[in-house]
């Protein structure tokens, strides 16, 4: 009887052990996806305001450039029309 009941407490033991491995498995995939994320949202956000140096040079490059030609525009129009 004794040894029945020390069984059935090892198969339970057993189990809830192998219960919350499995649960602990779960939360630390869960974790490590977490961060990944993260990691990947801040890696992402970097990228993007290093690359707005880059925009905004190629806007005030192309900027310069519209100025320029509506100069030379108005100039050409002016000195046509003397």
């Amino acid at each position: 009887m004794i040894n029945l009941l020390h069984k059935k407490l090892g198969r339970t033991l057993a189990q809830t052990h192998d219960k919350q491995h499995t649960q602990n498995l779960a939360r630390t995939n869960l974790l490590g996806q977490f961060i990944e994320e993260q990691l990947r949202e801040a890696r992402d956000s970097l990228v993007a305001v290093n690359d707005t140096d880059g925009h905004l040079a190629d806007l005030t490059f192309h900027l310069d450039h519209v100025v320029q030609d509506k100069v030379s525009q108005y100039l050409h129009r002016v000195l046509t029309h003397f």
